[in-house]
C-alpha cells in the first residue's frame, strides 16, 4: 500500500513541485542576509520591491500566455508549440515597448525592475512549455537558471555593494542563462507548427491576469492593511507567524501544479469517478499530519530558535485560522482546475476576485477591534468563500455529482475541525 502510494505518478509529481517550490523559495531566502550586508536599508528596499514588479508584472507583459500554453500543449505538442511562439512573439512586442517607456522615465532599478519581469515572463512560459510536456528536469533547469542569476550577482559585485550592480548582473545573467533553453526549443525539438484560434486562446489567457494579481491581493494585502493601522510591531508578528505557516502553502504549490495537469489530461476520469475525492483525503491527511508536526516542533523548540526570539506566544494563536485557510486553498485547486479544463477564465477571474475583495474589507473591519487575530480571521474567511464558490460553480459547469461533492463537503468539514482543535491543544496555555 505504502510503495503504492510513493509510487503513484501524481504523488510523486506533487512532492517533486513542492520540493522545487521548496528549493526556490529557499534559495531566494538564503541569498537575502547576504543582500542585507552588502546593501543600504533603503536599497535593500528598493530590491525587494523589484521582486514584486517581477511577480506581479511578468503575467501582464506575457499576457499570461503560460496558461495558454499548459492548456493547449498537455497531449497535443504540435498545438502547444505553436502557442508558444505565439505568446512569445506577443511578449516580446509589450516588452520593447515597457523597456521604451521606462527607459524615459530614467530611474535606473526601476529601469532593470521591467528587464527582470521581461526576463521572468519568457521563463515562465519555457518553463511551462516544459512542464506541458512532462520534461521535469528541464522544467527545473530553468527554475534553478533565475535563482543561479541572483546567486552570481551577490558573488560577483561582492562587498560592499549597490543596487544597481546587483540589479545589472541579476538581469545579465537572468537572460545569459535561459537563452540554452530558448535554443534547445527552437532548433532541437523539431516540432512542427499548426494553425489555432488565436483569438480564443488570447481571451483565455488574458481574461486570468486579474485572477493572478487577486490572489496576490489575498496573500498580501493583509500585511500592507496591517502595517497602515496596527503599526510594524504587529506586522512582525502577523509575518513571522504566517511565515512559518508557509511551510505548508509548499504542499499546495505542488498539488497545483500536479493536479491541474492530470485534469486536463484525464478529464473524464476527474468526472466521471472518484479520482478527485480520493485526492482529496490523501491531500487532506498529509495536510493535517504536516500542520500537526509543524505546531508541535515551533512549540517545542522556539526556547532555541533565534529567529523566534521576538515572537509571542500568543501570537501561535492565529496558526489555527491560516493553517485552515490555506488548506481551503488546496481544496480549491481541486475544483477550480475543472473551470480551467473549460475554459472558464472570466468565471475562474470573477471568483478569485470577490474572494479578494471579501479578503479586504473583512481584514479593514476586524483589525478594529481584533487587531492581528482579525486578520487570520479574515484570511480563513475568504479563502472558505474561495473554496465554496470553486465547489458551486464547478458542479455546475461540469455536471459533477452531488454525492461525490457531498463527501468532499464532509471530508473538509472533519479535517478542519481536527486542524483546529489539535492545534489549540498543542499550543500551551
Amino acid at each position: 500500500m505504502i510503495k503504492k502510494f510513493l509510487t503513484n505518478r501524481m504523488v510523486v509529481e506533487a512532492v517533486s513541485y513542492s520540493l522545487a517550490t521548496g528549493i526556490n523559495r529557499g534559495l531566494v531566502l538564503l541569498a537575502l542576509p547576504f543582500l542585507g550586508k552588502r546593501l543600504t536599508i533603503e536599497e535593500f528596499g528598493l530590491w525587494s520591491l523589484t521582486q514584486i514588479i517581477v511577480s506581479l508584472g511578468a503575467p501582464v507583459v506575457s499576457l499570461n500566455g503560460a496558461a495558454g500554453i499548459l492548456r493547449e500543449g498537455i497531449g497535443n505538442p504540435p498545438l502547444g508549440f505553436s502557442v508558444f511562439r505565439y505568446f512569445n512573439k506577443v511578449t516580446a512586442l509589450i516588452s520593447m515597448l515597457a523597456i521604451i517607456i521606462v527607459s524615459l522615465v530614467k530611474v535606473d532599478w526601476l529601469f532593470y525592475a521591467i528587464l527582470l519581469v521581461v526576463i521572468e515572463g519568457f521563463a515562465s512560459m519555457i518553463s511551462i512549455w516544459y512542464r506541458s510536456r512532462d520534461q521535469h528536469q528541464l522544467y527545473f533547469s530553468v527554475v534553478f537558471s533565475k535563482l543561479s542569476a541572483l546567486v552570481f550577482a551577490i558573488l560577483i559585485v561582492g562587498e560592499p555593494a549597490d543596487l544597481t550592480g546587483i540589479l545589472f548582473y541579476q538581469t545579465f545573467f537572468g537572460a545569459l542563462f535561459l537563452l540554452p533553453f530558448f535554443i534547445h526549443v527552437y532548433f532541437f525539438e523539431k516540432i512542427q507548427r499548426i494553425n489555432f484560434d488565436r483569438k480564443a486562446v488570447l481571451i483565455f489567457c488574458a481574461a486570468l491576469i486579474p485572477h493572478g494579481l487577486s490572489q496576490w491581493i489575498m496573500s498580501s494585502s493583509d500585511r500592507i492593511i496591517i502595517k497602515s493601522f496596527l503599526g510594524d510591531s504587529e506586522l512582525g508578528q502577523y509575518s513571522v507567524t504566517y511565515t512559518l505557516a508557509l511551510c505548508l502553502m509548499l504542499l499546495n504549490s505542488g498539488l497545483g501544479m500536479s493536479v491541474g495537469v492530470d485534469v486536463v489530461k484525464n478529464y473524464k476520469l476527474w468526472t466521471t469517478t472518484n479520482r478527485r475525492s480520493r485526492g482529496i483525503v490523501l491531500y487532506s491527511v498529509a495536510f493535517t499530519l504536516v500542520s500537526i508536526a509543524l505546531v508541535a516542533f515551533v512549540v517545542q523548540f522556539k526556547p532555541h530558535l533565534t529567529f523566534l526570539n521576538g515572537l509571542r506566544m500568543e501570537s501561535l494563536t492565529l496558526l489555527p485560522w491560516i493553517l485552515n485557510g490555506m488548506y481551503f486553498m488546496g481544496i480549491y485547486l481541486f475544483y477550480i482546475n475543472y473551470l480551467n479544463y473549460l475554459r472558464e477564465s472570466v468565471l475562474l477571474s470573477s471568483i478569485t476576485i470577490g474572494a479578494a475583495i471579501v479578503n479586504v474589507l473583512i481584514t479593514l473591519s476586524l483589525i478594529q477591534s481584533w487587531g492581528i487575530h482579525g486578520a487570520a480571521v479574515s484570511a480563513f474567511i475568504s479563502y472558505l468563500a474561495l473554496m465554496a464558490a470553486s465547489m458551486i460553480f464547478s458542479i455546475k459547469k461540469a455536471e459533477l455529482a452531488k454525492e461525490s461533492y457531498m463527501r468532499d463537503v464532509a471530508v473538509v468539514v472533519v479535517t478542519a475541525t481536527i486542524i483546529y482543535v489539535a492545534v489549540l491543544w498543542i499550543l500551551p496555555g
